[in-house]
């Protein structure tokens, strides 16, 4: 017989997982980023506070980033938060409204994919995250949960570098990213 002289502290999936059924607790960023095997990492820290701010908003049956399917979210969560696709309520994600609304995510991720630094899954995760941010009202860096701007300057210089070296005017890089998008459909028309 084990004796426990001790309360154990919840894990992050057990405080999400075992919240009573009429007031389901939302999915957190601190929840995510606990089971994030590098809190620290930009990418990670972008992709919890997208995650946590969309499924707070839309609920966590709904598909949270666009163009990434229920596999490629599960494999995202897995890569980034080990053992937090256990937190969503439902196995079969469906895809927001907002993404329907908005044809011109397809081609946000297209102009970022295209300037990727390294042909890697994070920055393929974080081309789609950053796209699906431009739909929200608030500042970029802060739609995507991070501490300050500066944090997302230095994803865009890591990740898409030959994209930020355009950005010399040092606009808001929402901003940026639908003017390129705007450069690019006028030299493709």
């Amino acid at each position: 017989m084990q004796c426990v002289t001790h309360a154990q502290q919840p894990s992050a999936i057990e405080l999400v997982t075992h919240a009573a059924p009429c007031s389901p607790r939302p999915i957190t960023r601190e929840a995510l980023l606990s089971l994030a095997q590098r809190p620290a990492y930009g990418v990670s820290l972008a992709l919890a506070g997208l995650l946590a701010r969309r499924w707070q908003s839309l609920g966590s049956e709904v598909l949270p980033i666009h163009g990434l399917d229920a596999a490629e979210t599960r494999k995202m969560l897995d890569a980034h938060f080990p053992g937090a696709s256990l937190l969503l309520a439902h196995s079969d994600l469906q895809p927001a409204d907002s993404f329907v609304y908005a044809p011109e995510l397809d081609a946000l991720v297209g102009l970022l994919v295209s300037y990727r630094t390294l042909d890697d899954q994070d920055s393929c995760w974080l081309a789609h995250a950053l796209a699906t941010a431009c739909l929200g009202r608030e500042p970029l860096w802060q739609e995507l949960g991070l501490p300050h701007a500066g944090l997302l300057c230095d994803l865009f210089h890591g990740f898409f570098s030959p994209l930020a070296a355009h950005n010399r005017r040092s606009l808001d890089w929402r901003t940026f990213l639908y003017t390129r998008l705007a450069e690019r459909t006028r030299l493709s028309a």
